[in-house]
């Protein structure tokens, strides 16, 4: 069971001390590369099979027997693979579904759900919009990390592995000129949003059964920019770090 100090040392960035200790580091042991190769797309389609096949037999015993998890949403994705480096293994990854506007619904999956939040009110041009999904990690693959550095039976949250995916994801939107991202998600992850991502997810419309009881949700990398830097800087320059000779001035905040 976590401790006390546990729950104070993984709490939110506005922890200065985690902060210091975090960006203080020599080497960082996590890096997000995109799958953009045949062979790293079967590693991100096996780690979706272990993360929510394996995990979730009674679903998905008898629907990939290959061992591979895809969907018709792939082809026009972009797919992040989480690499901890001291041990070459990848240990989960994210994908960002880039809209299609040849498509209904810009092809994005949340936009096609039965009673979509998305497509009543909302505040913003979906079609600037892209689809966060298959944002996970593998608990066997994330025990080995933590043994690896020594942190026995630490708290099933990685906050650094986190910010690294936020960073990866707000670095694809900017790259294809994209306002924000939208997802469907289970409440606990609105939550854990603001607790790990530092960011705030905003909740759109109410709760529908989508792949379970699921409430829709966005971020629109300027506020997420914005919020961050009022925060700490170091995260704000921590996730604009592959951008800095790009033209960023739809996306920085006033």
């Amino acid at each position: 069971m976590a401790t006390h100090v546990d729950q104070d040392r993984r709490s939110s960035y506005t922890n200065l001390s985690y902060l210091s200790n975090h960006f203080e580091r020599r080497r960082d042991p996590f890096r997000v590369i995109e799958a953009k190769t045949w062979e790293l797309r079967k590693i991100f389609a096996h780690i979706r099979h272990q993360v929510f096949c394996e995990e979730h037999p009674e679903f998905y015993l008898t629907k990939y027997i290959d061992h591979f998890e895809r969907d018709e949403h792939d082809a026009h994705a972009v797919h992040l693979l989480v690499l901890y480096e001291p041990l070459h293994m990848f240990i989960g990854g994210a994908r960002v579904i880039l809209p299609d506007h040849s498509r209904l619904g810009f092809g994005l999956p949340s936009l096609l759900a039965q009673d979509s939040q998305f497509l009543n009110n909302f505040p913003h041009d979906l079609s600037g919009f892209c689809e966060l999904s298959r944002f996970n990690l593998v608990k066997d693959r994330m025990k080995i990390v933590r043994d690896h550095q020594l942190q026995g039976v630490a708290s099933p949250d990685h906050p650094d592995v986190f910010r690294h995916l936020v960073r990866a994801v707000i670095s694809t939107c900017i790259d294809h000129n994209l306002d924000g991202f939208l997802a469907s998600l289970e409440e606990p992850l609105f939550r854990r949003s603001k607790q790990f991502f530092g960011v705030t997810l905003k909740k759109q419309g109410t709760p529908i059964e989508f792949h379970g009881k699921r409430q829709g949700g966005f971020i629109r990398i300027e506020d997420a920019l914005k919020e961050v830097k009022e925060i700490d800087a170091r995260i704000y320059h921590f996730f604009l770090e592959h951008h800095k000779n790009k033209r960023m001035e739809k996306y920085l905040p006033v």
